[in-house]
C-alpha cells in the first residue's frame, strides 16, 4: 500500500512539475531563438527569472491622490510595481515548479501530490530591440496553473483562472503596449 502511494506520489510529483502556480513562462523552451516558416521569430524568456515564494500583499491605499495614481496604467504598487525591490528574490529558470519542493502532507490533496499549494511571485526583466518598434509583439505564457495575474511594467495585463492553458498577450503598439522598447 505504502509503495503504491509512493509510486503515485512520484508520478504526481512529475506531473506537478508542469503545474506552475503564479508563474509566467514565455515562448518555447526548445531554443533561444526560433524562426518559424511564416517569418516570425520566437524568443525564449525561460532563463533569468526572479522568484518569491509566498504572497506579497499590496500596500493599503488611502486618500484621493494615491487612489487615483494606483488606478492609472503603470502606477501599480507593491510587487506589481516596476520599482519594487526584488533583490532578495531567488533566481530560477523555467519551467519552475516550487510546489514540488514542499514537504509531503497526508492531509493535502492527492491530485496535487500530497503537497500544499500556495502563492508565489515571478518577475522577468527584458528590453526590446529598437528594431522591433512598430512590429506585432506578443508574449506567450505557457503552463500557468490556476489563479494567476500578469502585470507588465506595472500594468495589469491578463488573468488566468484556469489551469493547463496558454495565455497570449498582445504587446503591439496599436494595443497600447505596456512594454517599453527604450
Amino acid at each position: 500500500m505504502m509503495r503504491s502511494i509512493l509510486r503515485s506520489t512520484k508520478l504526481l510529483g512529475l506531473i506537478l512539475l508542469f503545474i506552475l502556480l503564479f508563474q509566467a513562462k514565455a515562448a518555447s523552451a526548445q531554443s533561444a531563438v526560433q524562426t518559424v516558416q511564416s517569418g516570425r521569430e520566437r524568443l525564449s524568456l525561460d532563463r533569468g527569472w526572479l522568484f518569491h515564494e509566498g504572497d506579497i500583499p499590496f500596500p493599503v491605499i488611502t486618500g484621493h491622490q494615491p487612489s487615483y495614481d494606483n488606478a492609472k496604467a503603470g502606477s501599480s504598487s507593491g510587487a506589481a510595481s516596476p520599482d519594487y525591490d526584488d533583490s532578495s528574490w531567488s533566481q530560477v529558470n523555467l519551467p519552475h515548479d516550487w510546489a514540488v519542493w514542499q514537504p509531503f502532507d497526508k492531509d493535502a490533496n492527492i491530485a496535487q501530490g500530497y503537497r500544499q499549494r500556495g502563492m508565489g511571485w515571478y518577475r522577468k526583466y527584458f528590453r526590446l530591440d529598437p528594431a522591433d518598434r512598430g512590429k506585432h509583439l506578443e508574449i506567450q505564457l505557457d503552463g500557468i496553473a490556476t489563479h494567476s495575474t500578469i502585470w507588465i511594467n506595472g500594468v495589469l495585463s491578463a488573468r488566468n483562472w484556469s489551469g493547463y492553458n496558454s495565455i497570449y498577450i498582445d504587446m503591439s503598439p496599436s494595443q497600447g503596449s505596456a512594454v517599453s522598447s527604450t
